[in-house]
């Protein structure tokens, strides 16, 4: 059984029924770039995909190649690999492979991966692969529908006759491959080259604002990154999700799942009692009255700073037609006077500095709550069942979420006192640490947007790479460094596939042309080779071979035609 997520090919592969039938399918190896068939890469399967099967069809196309590193790319490749050598000394002799002289590494195809579970996930795949470019590795499972078309046909096809049709289908797919490749490698590079300078940029805006507190630490993730791509076996997965931080949230929604057990009752507010209400009222009842006091102690010291703004709050209060409550009461600090009347250019700058640290400050505070509400997600996911453990966590999160808008509140308001200073001041260049935060923006480490959602194609939010990194407790510290290096790994791979993608696609138009040139030679050889005693069938035999000598000089002067 699949020690995985319950994978259909490895729990039924032995249950489906075949009482009657020859095979239930076929299994095949193709190129995960270009989706062509390798020769002798197709068998028949008698009970689903079994191992014996696969195995046999995986050696047989792999035993006449020189190539020496190979990406293998399999749905249930997490199990298959894992006695994949054993099982090849049972196959007769001309089948084994010498994986010893090679570099073999086994994969699991994105649109797979999902369903597997966590480790699978930073182990298997194809995004944190290097030499893969932007390969997905679903070519195989794309292929099929091609012969899709003709399944009902060939079920009642002698052996034969349904390997004669398979065989015409796989070739005739095979040659549009070859055919085909020009205008959609164009197409390609036009779209990938403007996505590598992206990607390289934002993993050089990231590294350098980790440089100013990591420094050292980035070092050491590069050097730890280098040597784990070199030999994925000998040193640790720098992916590899470490043990979570045990937080006050985390310890809420234990306790919260314990006493919902417990109790099986849900209380009416999560998390004010009565006495508690009450109490906070009078708290509040009290604050309020306190507020307006100090609101009009401090408007009397702010006069003997800014003498005009006796005539402005005059004019204030005669336009307003009732004394305005605390929370509606303008305190017209040097932002937002804007030079209405005569102010300190000092008390200006005192603001704009006191603002960034807001700034910063906000920034932080929201940094931290994603990532605990990252962190309670998985935890409630993972944990928690029953409808009053999950209706606490899901009151928790509602308190998070507060927390969140508060920070993006509280940094938006000192965004936008920056910008009113920033031209009374003359000061540039502080948007380059500060932007606009937009909805989007608020997002965790790991989440993507709604365009690009998947992990070989997200963007980093802006708000992980320009902030500076405060540092707290040591557990909370040392937590929040192994969440940074794991982020700053995937930013890396990113930037790697697809400024690896750039070469590949350039490397292809190299070979395609190489090979074109190879097999018009090859055929001119071949024309002159031919050695019969019937005048009439060489010439037909030369006739046919500088036929596709021609095609492959046209396809050659095509393609370089496209690719100008």
């Amino acid at each position: 059984k699949s020690t995985c997520s319950s994978h259909s090919a490895v729990n039924n592969a032995e249950t489906k029924a075949t009482q009657g039938l020859a095979t239930t399918g076929i299994g095949s190896v193709c190129c995960a770039r270009h989706k062509i068939k390798l020769p002798s890469s197709v068998g028949d399967l008698q009970k689903r995909e079994r191992y014996i099967n696969m195995d046999y069809v995986f050696f047989s196309a792999m035993r006449n190649t020189a190539i020496k590193v190979f990406n293998v790319s399999y749905d249930v490749a997490c199990q298959w690999s894992i006695h994949l050598w054993e099982r090849m000394k049972t196959l007769p002799l001309p089948m084994h492979f010498p994986y010893n002289d090679r570099k073999v590494t086994t994969l699991v195809p994105k649109f797979h991966l999902p369903a597997h579970i966590a480790q699978c996930q930073w182990k298997y795949s194809l995004n944190y692969t290097k030499g893969v470019g932007q390969t997905d590795g679903e070519a195989l499972e794309q292929g099929w529908s091609t012969l899709n078309v003709v399944a009902s046909s060939t079920k009642a096809m002698g052996p034969s006759h349904r390997r004669d049709m398979l065989e015409d289908l796989i070739g005739d797919s095979n040659w549009k491959k070859v055919i085909g490749p020009g205008e959609s490698i164009l197409q390609k590079i036009i779209e990938v080259v403007p996505e590598q300078n992206d990607y390289l940029n934002d993993l050089w805006e990231f590294e350098k604002s980790l440089s100013e507190h990591y420094g050292i630490q980035l070092s050491k993730w590069q050097a730890d990154f280098e040597a784990w791509e070199k030999d994925r076996l000998s040193y640790q997965n720098p992916f590899e999700v470490r043990s979570h931080a045990i937080t006050q949230a985390s310890v809420r929604l234990q306790l919260a799942a314990e006493e919902a057990n417990l109790s099986g009752m849900v209380p009416i507010h999560s998390e004010i009692t009565p006495d508690v209400l009450i109490a906070t009222g009078i708290d509040l009842e009290e604050q309020h009255n306190g507020l307006m006091n100090r609101i009009e102690n401090w408007t009397d010291v702010q006069t003997l700073y800014i003498p005009c703004m006796v005539s402005l709050r005059t004019k204030a209060t005669c336009d307003a037609k009732a004394t305005p409550k605390p929370e509606n009461f303008c305190l017209w600090l040097p932002s937002a006077l804007q030079h209405q009347v005569p102010c300190d250019v000092k008390l200006e700058e005192i603001e704009w500095k006191l603002h960034i640290g807001q700034a910063y400050d906000a920034l932080e505070e929201l940094r931290q709550v994603l990532r605990s509400r990252s962190y309670m997600l998985c935890f409630k996911d993972w944990f928690l069942r029953g409808q009053g453990a999950n209706t606490w966590a899901r009151n928790t999160l509602k308190l998070v979420d507060a927390r969140i808008d508060a920070s993006a509140t509280k940094y938006r308001v000192a965004y936008s006192t920056l910008s009113a200073l920033s031209p009374l001041l003359g000061k540039v260049g502080w948007q380059h640490a500060f932007c606009c935060l937009q909805d989007d923006d608020i997002r965790s480490m790991t989440e993507g947007t709604e365009d690009r959602p998947s992990e070989g194609q997200r963007r980093l939010s802006w708000i992980w790479i320009t902030c500076k990194y405060s540092s707290g407790d040591k557990d909370r510290e040392q937590a929040l460094q192994d969440a940074i290096q794991i982020e700053w790994c995937r930013a890396k791979a990113r930037a790697n596939c697809w400024a690896e993608e750039v070469e590949l696609l350039v490397e292809e138009q190299h070979h395609i042309l190489q090979i074109f040139r190879w097999c018009l030679k090859w055929w001119m050889e071949k024309q002159a080779s031919f050695e019969t005693g019937d005048p009439a069938l060489k010439e037909g035999l030369n006739a046919y071979a500088l036929q596709q000598a021609a095609l492959r000089q046209d396809l050659a002067n095509h393609f370089e035609q496209v690719w100008r």
